[in-house]
Protein backbone atom coordinates (compact mmCIF):
# COMPACT_ATOMS: atom_id res chain seq x y z
CA UNK A 1 0.00 0.00 0.00
CA UNK A 2 2.92 2.24 -0.60
CA UNK A 3 3.82 2.48 3.47
CA UNK A 4 6.05 0.89 5.76
CA UNK A 5 4.90 -1.88 8.18
CA UNK A 6 6.44 -3.82 10.64
CA UNK A 7 5.20 -7.49 10.31
CA UNK A 8 5.73 -10.50 12.13
CA UNK A 9 7.14 -13.92 10.34
CA UNK A 10 4.46 -16.63 11.91
CA UNK A 11 6.15 -19.58 10.80
CA UNK A 12 8.36 -20.94 7.89
CA UNK A 13 7.80 -24.19 6.29
CA UNK A 14 9.00 -26.01 3.11
CA UNK A 15 7.07 -25.60 -0.08
CA UNK A 16 8.05 -26.51 -3.44
CA UNK A 17 11.71 -26.12 -4.24
CA UNK A 18 12.08 -23.67 -1.03
CA UNK A 19 10.43 -22.21 1.54
CA UNK A 20 7.04 -20.27 2.58
CA UNK A 21 6.86 -17.68 5.21
CA UNK A 22 3.55 -16.50 6.60
CA UNK A 23 3.19 -13.06 8.20
CA UNK A 24 0.89 -11.15 10.25
CA UNK A 25 0.40 -6.95 8.98
CA UNK A 26 -1.26 -6.81 12.34
CA UNK A 27 -4.99 -5.46 12.29
CA UNK A 28 -6.21 -3.74 8.93
CA UNK A 29 -9.70 -3.55 8.88
CA UNK A 30 -11.16 -5.70 5.88
CA UNK A 31 -12.76 -2.69 3.76
CA UNK A 32 -9.61 -0.93 4.29
CA UNK A 33 -7.50 -3.64 3.12
CA UNK A 34 -9.56 -4.28 0.09
CA UNK A 35 -10.01 -0.45 -0.89
CA UNK A 36 -5.82 -0.25 -0.95
CA UNK A 37 -5.11 -3.20 -1.70
CA UNK A 38 -7.62 -3.01 -5.25
CA UNK A 39 -5.34 0.36 -6.42
CA UNK A 40 -2.57 -1.71 -6.21
CA UNK A 41 -1.65 -4.27 -9.58
CA UNK A 42 0.18 -6.09 -8.76
CA UNK A 43 0.01 -6.03 -4.97
CA UNK A 44 4.07 -6.09 -4.15
CA UNK A 45 5.57 -6.55 -1.22
CA UNK A 46 8.87 -6.20 -0.13
CA UNK A 47 11.12 -7.12 3.01
CA UNK A 48 13.60 -4.70 4.01
CA UNK A 49 16.41 -4.58 6.67
CA UNK A 50 15.91 -2.96 10.12
CA UNK A 51 18.55 -2.20 13.15
CA UNK A 52 16.65 -6.05 14.48
CA UNK A 53 17.61 -7.82 11.58
CA UNK A 54 18.96 -8.18 8.51
CA UNK A 55 16.81 -9.82 6.38
CA UNK A 56 19.13 -11.95 3.82
CA UNK A 57 20.07 -14.12 6.54
CA UNK A 58 16.84 -16.17 6.10
CA UNK A 59 15.54 -14.88 3.10
CA UNK A 60 17.17 -15.25 -0.53
CA UNK A 61 14.03 -13.80 -2.12
CA UNK A 62 13.17 -10.18 -0.46
CA UNK A 63 10.43 -9.75 -2.57
CA UNK A 64 7.37 -10.87 -4.18
CA UNK A 65 4.20 -9.82 -6.13
CA UNK A 66 0.76 -11.13 -6.97
CA UNK A 67 -2.00 -10.48 -8.58
CA UNK A 68 -5.18 -8.27 -7.18
CA UNK A 69 -7.85 -9.82 -9.41
CA UNK A 70 -10.70 -11.12 -7.38
CA UNK A 71 -9.26 -9.66 -4.43
CA UNK A 72 -12.28 -8.04 -3.35
CA UNK A 73 -14.30 -11.48 -3.73
CA UNK A 74 -11.50 -13.42 -1.69
CA UNK A 75 -11.07 -11.40 1.39
CA UNK A 76 -15.09 -11.60 1.44
CA UNK A 77 -15.02 -15.43 1.28
CA UNK A 78 -12.27 -15.89 3.78
CA UNK A 79 -13.81 -13.00 6.53
CA UNK A 80 -17.25 -15.44 5.78
CA UNK A 81 -15.07 -18.80 6.57
CA UNK A 82 -13.52 -17.07 9.73
CA UNK A 83 -16.97 -16.05 11.19
CA UNK A 84 -17.77 -19.47 10.87
CA UNK A 85 -15.15 -21.09 12.56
Amino acid sequence: MGIKVTALVLFTQPFLAGHISWIDLNFIPKEVLKRELIKENPIKIEFLDSEKITITEYFDITQNSWSNKNLGEAIDKASKVCKEL
